[in-house]
Order: structure tokens, then sequence, then C-alpha cells
């Protein structure tokens, strides 16, 4: 980020490069577990008495909610990343 912020990206920029990164991410992730977390239902459900998996909208919740949870917790290191000198981001990296 250091050379991004040398070679001339704006902070706000850099706080939205750093913020869609981690939205790829976890997106990413959390797809792919919502994938496992449905295969396992589905076995379950033949299993266990009274347990249904027939709940789209729980999976399409947690999704959500892992993605908010980590825009949240990007945005802090991702505004003082962006916030901070350019020569102090070389040094430091």
């Amino acid at each position: 980020m250091a050379i991004r912020m040398a070679l001339g990206a704006t902070p706000g920029g850099v706080r939205r490069l750093i913020l869609r990164t981690n939205a790829q991410l976890a997106f990413g992730g959390a797809l792919l577990g919502a994938m496992f977390a449905w295969g396992a239902a589905r076995a379950a459900e033949g299993r266990l008495p009274g347990f249904s998996a027939e709940a789209p909208w729980v999976y399409f919740a947690v999704l959500a909610g892992v993605l908010l949870l980590t825009q949240a917790a990007s945005f802090l290191p991702a505004q003082r990343l962006a916030r901070q000198e350019v020569q102090k981001a070389l040094m430091d990296a």
C-alpha cells in the first residue's frame, strides 16, 4: 500500500481497495461455508426427526451478517492506513 500511495493513490482509493478486497475474500469464504452448511443440513435432515433445512433466508441472513461484520472490522484499519503519511508508510514497510 505504501508503494501505491507513493505513486499517487488517493486515501479514498486506498480505503476502497482494502474494503473491496476484504469483501471479496469474505464473500467467497461465506459462500463456500454456506454451501457446506447446506449440504450438512441436507444430510442431517434425513437422520434427525423434525429437523428441516428448508429455510434459505437463514443462509442469506448469515451471509449478509458475515459481510457486514467483515466490512465493519476492516473499516478502521483501512481508515488508519489511508491517513498515514507516505514517507512513514514506506519506512515501516
